[in-house]
């Protein structure tokens, strides 16, 4: 006998699956990212974004900039998970 027959008023099937995880999967997605940083992390990692922009204004050899497009893409990411825009204004 189906479970749902026990238990009256428990949805079964895929539409309660489907339901179920798009109830769930925000929070788990939510409790992946880091923790929000401190001002000082925010600011480090801000101006390592603000150096390499700088060096990659002045040029060097294409697997340089390339090297640095890379680093100042992870730094960004970095800098985006732990949400340091929530610093806003008092990063500058």
């Amino acid at each position: 006998m189906p479970i749902s027959h026990h238990l009256p008023g428990l949805a079964t099937g895929p539409r309660a699956l489907l339901c179920a995880l798009s109830l769930l999967l925000p929070h788990a997605i939510a409790g992946a990212q880091e923790p929000g940083a401190s001002l000082q992390t925010c600011r480090t990692l801000q101006q390592k974004i603000e150096r390499l922009d700088d060096r990659r204004q002045h040029g060097a050899s294409a697997g340089q900039m390339d090297r640095w497009k890379r680093q100042r893409s992870d730094l960004k990411n970095r800098f985006n998970a732990l949400r340091c825009r929530h610093w806003g204004n008092r990063l500058r």
